[in-house]
């Protein structure tokens, strides 16, 4: 009764609808562990709980459709789904979604050559005729997306891209360090030692966005600021951010 009542006295400051048996549906990306993906069937991950948090510090229960990152973003484009994550924003897509007010972290992108490389320093203009190996639908950041001299070569996933550049099909490939070093502690048989970092990709901002043309988006995207904000202000975001950061210096 007492959480009923807090759920109740929560959405009335807030200008929410004080239901506590309110539910959105939300795409979960299955592949970006340790932000979003599935652990031995399980969908685990630094945006899997925060989403999950700031829906519940709102008073709304929060379901996961798991599914590939591209079928997630065209779902939600096409207004099958409320919203979607971990999307990086750039004019490419802008228009195309309803934007949380601000991101929920921030990431940084690394260029990977083989490891015979002598490469280092790079960033995406160096890129600039080369082929690199990309994973379909994935955004990289603008400093990335929007240079249309870089040759793009797409596959289904993360792991793709690298046995492409092990096996010299590519020049380079993109990816997160912490994704990386999970994909490798998933396979050391497979990618220990084939490859190393070369460059960097600018910093960018990782949402959760929201459908336009979903009748339940707008009002979802509300009550997910709003709960963002309130992890926020009582420490609970920072303890989440904390207990992940434990996860991925444990990759190492």
């Amino acid at each position: 009764m007492k959480r009923l009542c807090w759920l109740a006295l929560t959405a009335l400051c807030l200008g929410l609808p004080a239901k506590a048996g309110d539910t959105v549906t939300i795409g979960a990306e299955d592949d970006w562990y340790p932000q979003s993906g599935l652990v031995n069937g399980q969908l685990k991950g630094l945006t899997v709980d925060l989403v999950r948090e700031a829906f519940q510090a709102a008073g709304v229960k929060v379901e996961y459709k798991v599914m590939p990152y591209a079928r997630c973003m065209a779902l939600t484009k096409a207004g099958a789904l409320i919203g979607c994550f971990n999307t990086l924003r750039h004019p490419g897509i802008e228009r195309d979604y309803l934007w949380n007010e601000q991101p929920m972290f921030t990431v940084q992108y690394q260029i990977y050559a083989r490891a015979g490389s002598t490469e280092h320093g790079l960033r995406p203009h160096d890129l600039e005729g080369k082929e690199v190996a990309v994973t379909n639908g994935y955004e990289y950041g603008p400093e990335f997306d929007t240079n249309q001299k870089i040759k793009r070569i797409f596959t289904p996933r993360d792991e793709n891209n690298f046995r492409m550049l092990i096996a010299g099909r590519v020049q380079y490939t993109v990816a997160m360090e912490w994704n990386t070093k999970a994909l490798i502690n998933r396979r050391p048989n497979e990618f220990f030692g084939k490859f190393k970092i070369v460059g960097q990709v600018a910093e960018s901002g990782v949402y959760t966005v929201f459908s336009k043309t979903h009748p339940d988006a707008y009002a979802a995207m509300q009550q997910f600021n709003q709960g963002m904000a309130l992890l926020r202000q009582s420490g609970r975001y920072k303890a989440i951010r904390d207990q992940w950061q434990d996860v991925q210096h444990n990759m190492q």
